[in-house]
């Protein structure tokens, strides 16, 4: 098995070995009591000078390929509840209690309708008596269908303002959310049917986490997050491949 200096000297030549070497001249530099030898100065590097010293309170670790995705290291975790924030039951009447209607109606006194010369007509007996009864039975039924008429108008009113109310609160969301769609159309990567669940729960997220964003706003979040991830792959894959490199046994690899 050949070592590097046998390798070399066959590439170069057998009176490769036998050439005359320059001595090297030792060269002291100031502020280091290591020599360098002359005509071997490496090129200054970053965070290295020339003299291969490197200079104090220099940071010389490898950069994190993927730090520029740290600014979006929350955009995934959700939104804190606000405890006052009024809740959706999802209903348009609200959730209804039939006891509480039972003791609404127990309120009432559907038997006013009855005229004391009624009562009285029911209170004789007889023919007519049992005439008048059923002539109070309809003025009460009456009355009744009356009040719950009345009483349902009035729940369709508070459903409806409800409503009204549920739909002005989201308009804005919504209108937002369409012109942000309408915006990231104008992106034919954002827009590509294979990115765009992607697009749309990122875009989802950002609306969410930043609820005053203009749909421009969410559209330049959306595009720096792929433009930084994308990034941080390929910086990631560079900094392996640096890596492997570096490791490579090259006393290994001749002697193969």
């Amino acid at each position: 098995m050949q070592s590097p200096g046998q390798f070399f000297s066959n590439m170069f030549g057998k009176d490769a070995t036998h050439q005359s070497v320059t001595a090297p001249v030792q060269v002291n530099h100031p502020g280091s009591n290591l020599p360098v030898t002359a005509g071997q100065l490496a090129p200054e590097t970053p965070g290295m000078a020339t003299n291969g010293i490197v200079p104090p309170n220099t940071d010389t670790s490898a950069p994190n390929p993927t730090a520029p995705l740290d600014a979006f290291t929350d955009i995934w975790k959700n939104a804190p509840i606000d405890p006052a924030a009024p809740v959706d039951d999802g209903t348009v009447f609200g959730k209804v209690n039939p006891d509480d209607l039972i003791k609404a109606a127990s309120g009432m006194d559907f038997t006013k309708v009855i005229t004391p010369e009624l009562q009285a007509r029911i209170a004789a007996g007889g023919e007519d008596g049992v005439k008048a009864n059923m002539e109070a039975m309809a003025l009460v039924t009456r009355q009744t269908y009356a009040q719950a008429s009345f009483a349902t108008t009035k729940l369709i009113e508070q459903a409806i303002a409800k409503n009204n109310a549920r739909l002005e609160s989201k308009l804005p969301n919504a209108l937002r959310a369409h012109n942000t769609d309408s915006l990231m159309k104008e992106n034919a990567v954002l827009s590509h049917p294979a990115a765009q669940p992607m697009v749309a729960g990122l875009v989802s997220q950002f609306q969410t986490r930043y609820p005053d964003a203009s749909p421009a706003e969410i559209k330049k979040h959306a595009e720096d997050y792929f433009i930084q991830f994308s990034q941080s792959m390929i910086n990631s894959q560079a900094a392996a491949t640096t890596q492997a490199n570096n490791d490579t046994d090259w006393n290994k690899w001749f002697a193969g």
